[in-house]
C-alpha cells in the first residue's frame, strides 16, 4: 500500500473503493487532461485576415493616382520613403475616409489600422475583432538581424524608428499580449538585445 501514490491512497479511503480502482480512475483522469491538453495545443489558430478597407489610394509617383504628401505626416517627421516602406496609403471615401491606412503583416496574419491625420478622436479605426493581439506592426520591415530590437506602442514610433536605423515593432496598443511576446521571443537568436520604448503614460507601465 505505501508504494501506491497519495491520491490513489486519498481517493480510495474518500470514495470507498479499492487501492486498484482508485489507480484506475486517477488514470483515466489525467489521460483525460492530457488529451485535452494535447488537442488544444496542436489545434492551429486561424490566421488574421482583414482585408483593406474599400476606397483607398496607393502612394507613388503618378502625379494622378497618389494621395499628396499630408502635411500632418510630414510634421510627424515620416518621409516618402518611410512611407512607401510602409505601404501607407490614404482612404478616399467610405467610414475611412481622410485617413491615412496603414497595412499590418506578420506572421499571424494580415489586417490594417486607419490613423487620423490630425487632432480628433478616434485617432485610429480598427476592424471589427481585428486580432491586432496577436499581430506585431514593422515584421516585413526587420533586417535580417542586429544588436537591438525596440517594440514600441504605435505604428508612427516604429515608422520613425525605421527611419533612424533601429529595427522596431509596434503592439498597436498600450500592452504587450502574450501572443506578441512569443512572437518577439522567437527574435531573440536574431535580436539578442530588446528595449521596450513604451510612451511615457501610467497605462504604458500595467
Amino acid at each position: 500500500d505505501r508504494s501506491v501514490g497519495f491520491f490513489p491512497r486519498l481517493v480510495a479511503r474518500v470514495e470507498g473503493i479499492s487501492i486498484r480502482e482508485a489507480c484506475s480512475k486517477c488514470f483515466d483522469q489525467a489521460r483525460s487532461i492530457w488529451q485535452k491538453r494535447s488537442e488544444r495545443e496542436a489545434k492551429p489558430e486561424r490566421r488574421v485576415w482583414n482585408p483593406p478597407p474599400v476606397g483607398i489610394a496607393i502612394y507613388d509617383e503618378d502625379r494622378e493616382r497618389r494621395w499628396m504628401d499630408p502635411r500632418y505626416l510630414k510634421d510627424r517627421g515620416l518621409s516618402r520613403e518611410v512611407l512607401r516602406e510602409f505601404d501607407v496609403r490614404y482612404a478616399t471615401d467610405g467610414p475611412c475616409a481622410g485617413r491615412a491606412i496603414i497595412p499590418i503583416r506578420s506572421p499571424a496574419g494580415t489586417s490594417w489600422t486607419a490613423r487620423m491625420m490630425g487632432p480628433g478622436d478616434p485617432r485610429y479605426l480598427n476592424p471589427s475583432d481585428s486580432g491586432h493581439g496577436r499581430l506585431l506592426l514593422g515584421w516585413e520591415q526587420l533586417p535580417a538581424s542586429g544588436p537591438i530590437l525596440a517594440p514600441v506602442e504605435g505604428p508612427m514610433d516604429c515608422m520613425r524608428n525605421w527611419m533612424h536605423g533601429i529595427p522596431s515593432l509596434a503592439l498597436l496598443g498600450k500592452s504587450m499580449s502574450e501572443a506578441q511576446e512569443a512572437a518577439i521571443r522567437s527574435l531573440r537568436k536574431r535580436f539578442p538585445c530588446l528595449a521596450i520604448m513604451l510612451d511615457d503614460e501610467e497605462r504604458s507601465m500595467q
